[in-house]
């Protein structure tokens, strides 16, 4: 019997299972929804099955070719997502994983890839560290697994890209190393929590993987789209703090009660206004404009996608900003029918105002100044300078400088510039034999000016010695995988094999230089200063990894679903007895609802799931090795060890188990996706507690304490993701997460 399998708009679906009601034959259509079986000739019934549609029987009464048609209720089970070096149908997956679609990132106003998953999957915790636009963004899969890295890799088309920790405080704080990525030139977001789909990646993934794939070409005509964005940003909420009346009302009771010279202004509050309302000055409605051009198209052998952006975000406290430029070229070619050809590129450049955030330190930070001045110092005084703690205003020295002069007096700014790109290559060597190789690579390079003029606000809040500080910094990471995949499907069985080897480096250098005594504050280079003062700093900081990796799936008739995975990484910060760690991971699930016994009429789905894998962590640093730090002596520059060095460290483990299942109810208009988990972390790397009478505490000549394997750390939790289609028709759609 030969046939085909579509669904109600003439779609072919692939993979549907064929069988025969009264016996053992079976087979799946192929991708053109055709397939062939054969089946005894007293057989008269064929079942047609597949994820999202109801079960089909066909009569063969004198019939050696049928056609099929099916009422496909919910595609989401059959979409193909992106795991980690490879794709899988999502109906069976074996392990938790949350995709985020263009559709449901285009809802909301994204300057980031991180606000793009914020509140969109259960169990991921996106935190935005600083007001600053374009800022630092935590996200934590999971809770914590090791106390030093806890941000998860990213994985942007092949490239490996590991976040920096959560932001640091004053004028040297970094930015967000994924502002300059473009939401809207994303196709969908993989966030990966199980252990099974985090283990493939090894000791980069023991706070979970998030798998970010861009937007293709599609043959057809050439489509040209345009969007022009324009938002206006709000201040947060109002602090409620005293006005000026209050203020008098509040210093006149003070002098009344403790004593003192109440300002003769301040005798009678009721003649008074409400002053400087701080917060008003600083914080205001600020514009966020984006232009977003694309073309995509292509023919039948060569597809691209080319897209440019500009996003211009005003902040909304004075001295902060951000603009972002971008440009991306997505290219797919099919020379032979057993060849296929890849090429991602990507530059952006990102320039940050950021004086309103990172001025000061993490105990008088500019905005938490403007909330401590006192009402009635004015902004700007009569004649237009700035106003100030002066004995007209009635403060004194101890008050904080007036931020908003701040805001416009001081510079700080960074400027960055990245180039992401890749090229991939796919060969069919026969038929389920596939090889695959790419090489992705990330350069960036960025400067920063951090430059206080000479000023004069008031008798104590003055400068009168310019200073700049002025820093670059390069960076580069390369990473080359070679791949071989081999898939076969007999009966209803279907086994797929991968391999790989990858390796992969990278390097980060900076140089820092500054200077003070600048005759004018017009010109921001540290040649314009006094060559006494100059002060510089530097380092180089690389990094390597080499890596063995496989897969093994198993599926039978997509009832029973088994996936194996093993990955081996070799890292250059262990001592040759500890250099390469083992990460294995298991995961299982039965789908219960495909069994012939199960009969339950509202619920079109359900999955059980179990899963078991080992994760690592290297540390940011090496600990068999002793840096030199320089110190001064009688003879010139000497060097002496920064650290005592650990020969014996080894890798973090961590170790997590995870349940979970999936149901879809009333013909998966209700969907329920829950997991429970345990994470066990052992060897977690910190630095040793040595007493000070060892020499460690950090004063001339002391040698700091080593990394050691000290200490474990458990983490556990649940998750539930209920998904639900309230109304759809073909006029209007109301769905909730």
């Amino acid at each position: 019997i030969t046939g085909t399998v579509t669904d109600q708009n003439g779609a072919p679906l692939v993979s549907a299972t064929v069988s025969a009601k009264n016996d053992k034959a079976a087979t799946v259509t192929d991708v053109s929804g055709a397939f062939s079986i054969s089946v005894p000739s007293s057989e008269k019934i064929l079942v047609v099955t597949y994820l999202g549609a109801k079960a089909v029987e066909v009569s063969l009464e004198g019939k050696t070719t049928v056609s099929v048609t099916m009422q496909v209720t919910d595609t989401r089970l059959n979409e193909v997502v992106v795991i980690g070096y490879g794709k899988a149908r999502k109906a069976n997956l074996t392990t938790a994983q949350t995709t985020v679609s263009a559709a449901e990132i285009n809802q909301t106003v994204n300057t980031t890839i991180e606000q793009a998953i914020q509140g969109r999957a259960a169990g991921v915790y996106v935190t935005q560290n600083s007001g600053q636009p374009g800022g630092g963004i935590s996200v934590n899969i999971r809770g914590i697994s090791s106390l030093g890295r806890t941000q998860p890799l990213y994985v942007i088309d092949g490239v490996q890209i590991q976040a920096s920790e959560d932001v640091s405080y004053g004028n040297a704080s970094s930015s967000n190393p994924l502002a300059g990525l473009n939401p809207s030139d994303i196709e969908d977001i993989q966030i990966l929590q199980g252990p099974s789909a985090t283990a493939i990646y090894g000791s980069r993934a023991s706070n979970g993987v998030i798998l970010v794939t861009t937007k293709r070409g599609k043959s057809g005509e050439v489509k040209i789209n345009y969007a022009y964005q324009y938002n206006i940003q709000t201040p947060p909420k109002h602090l409620d703090v005293m006005n000026l009346s209050q203020y008098a009302q509040i210093v006149k009771e003070y002098h009344g009660i403790a004593g003192g010279t109440t300002p003769q202004e301040f005798l009678d509050p009721t003649l008074l206004g409400k002053g400087t309302d701080w917060q008003r000055e600083l914080f205001n409605n600020a514009g966020m404009s984006k232009h977003q051009l694309n073309l995509s198209g292509g023919s039948n052998t060569t597809t691209y996608y080319l897209s440019g952006e500009y996003l211009n975000q005003d902040g909304v406290a004075a001295g902060s900003g951000f603009k972002r430029y971008g440009l991306r070229l997505n290219l797919d070619n099919k020379p032979r029918e057993w060849v296929t050809l890849g090429v991602n590129l990507s530059y952006n450049q990102t320039k940050e105002n950021l004086v309103a955030t990172n001025y000061g330190n993490a105990e008088s930070p500019l905005i938490a100044n403007a909330l401590r001045l006192t009402p009635q110092i004015p902004v700007t005084n009569f004649d237009g300078s700035w106003g100030g703690s002066d004995p007209v205003n009635g403060a004194n020295q101890y008050a904080p400088v007036n931020p908003i002069a701040l805001a416009n007096l001081i510079t700080n700014q960074n400027m960055q510039r990245q180039f992401l790109g890749g090229f991939n290559v796919g060969i069919n060597i026969t038929k389920g034999l596939v090889f695959r190789t790419s090489i992705n690579a990330n350069t960036g390079n960025g400067t920063s000016t951090y430059y206080t003029p000479t000023y004069n606000i008031d008798q104590w809040h003055y400068n009168t010695t310019a200073s700049l500080q002025s820093g670059t910094y390069t960076s580069w990471y390369w990473n080359w995988n070679q791949l071989l995949e081999y898939s076969r499907q007999f009966d209803k069985h279907t086994v797929s094999l991968m391999v790989s080897h990858e390796a992969q480096e990278s390097e980060w250098k900076a140089l820092s230089a500054g200077r003070t005594g600048f005759l004018t504050n017009d010109i921001f280079d540290v040649n314009a200063g006094d060559p006494v003062t100059a002060t510089n700093g530097g380092g180089t900081y690389p990094w390597s990894m080499e890596s063995y990796l496989g897969r093994l799936n198993y599926n039978y008739d997509n009832r029973y679903l088994l996936t194996a995975t093993m990955r081996r990484d070799g890292s250059p910060y262990f001592g040759s007895d500890k250099r390469w760690g083992n990460f294995p991971s298991l995961s299982a699930a039965w789908r219960v609802s495909q069994e012939k016994f199960f009969e339950v009429p509202f619920m079109n789905e359900l999955k059980l799931r179990f899963e078991t894998g080992l994760t690592g962590n290297q540390g940011t640093g090496s600990g068999i090795y002793a840096p030199l730090n320089t110190g001064a002596t009688p003879w010139g520059t000497g060097f002496l060890p920064s650290t005592f060095t650990n020969s014996k460290l080894a890798w973090e483990q961590t170790q997590t188990n995870d349940v979970g299942l999936n149901m879809g109810f009333l013909n998966y208009r209700i969907s329920v996706e829950a997991d429970y988990y345990v994470k066990n972390t052992k060897n977690l790397i910190l630095n040793a507690s040595l007493p000070w009478y060892m020499g460690t505490n950090g004063s001339p000549g002391s040698v700091g304490a080593p990394l050691v394997n000290a200490g474990a750390l458990k983490t556990k939790g649940w998750n539930l993701t209920i998904n639900t289609v309230n109304i759809r028709n073909k006029d209007f759609k109301w769905e909730t997460n």
